[in-house]
């Protein structure tokens, strides 16, 4: 029981993490759509520029209360990363 609790903790925060990161991909980029924000990276979606990136890391930044690192800043460049990133830190 204790597992299925731990596992439902973790599925309620994905949820709560990846609502707040859609969130914070539509502030960045308008016309962007609920559905769209999860498939999209820096490589398939045109708008998502090296200027566009640097704004989305830093609403990111305030959206989590969080400092990414700036080895991890570029390292971090598709909607599937930056989640499992947060994830990973706590998010």
């Amino acid at each position: 029981a204790e597992a299925a609790v731990v596992h439902a903790h973790r599925i309620m925060t994905m949820d709560s993490t990846r609502t707040r990161l859609v969130d914070c991909f539509i502030a960045v980029f308008p016309g962007l759509t609920r559905d769209e924000a999860p498939g999209i990276s820096i490589d398939t979606f045109p708008t998502w520029d090296s200027s566009h990136h640097f704004v989305l890391m830093k609403v990111i930044e305030e959206a989590f209360d969080i400092r990414i690192p700036e080895e991890t800043v570029g390292e971090i460049d598709s909607f599937p990363v930056i989640e499992d990133y947060l994830v990973r830190e706590g998010h």
